[in-house]
């Protein structure tokens, strides 16, 4: 993002907020675009704020989707197989 804000700067040093959003809009991730417009930011400085969140949650629910073990390996324990009644 602060790519495309300082080609705004080159481009434009007097552009408008509207027009700077505008150009930063249309760089989101596709991944994030629908959280991101829903915010409705009105300037370079509020989407920045925006994006880092939404990244920040992204990369946060990411890492604890991760772990240190996998569903489809077994354990190093042993499971005992173990018969149940129900003694009503």
């Amino acid at each position: 993002y602060n790519h495309v804000l300082g080609l705004c700067q080159q481009a434009d040093p007097n552009m408008s907020d509207e027009s700077t959003v505008k150009y930063l809009k249309q760089g989101v991730k596709p991944s994030f675009r629908e959280k991101l417009l829903d915010q409705n930011p009105t300037t370079p400085k509020e989407f920045l704020r925006i994006a880092r969140r939404i990244e920040d949650i992204k990369d946060s629910l990411a890492i604890n989707t991760t772990s240190s073990f996998s569903q489809d390996t077994p354990s190093n324990g042993y499971h005992l197989s173990r018969q149940y009644y129900n003694n009503i």
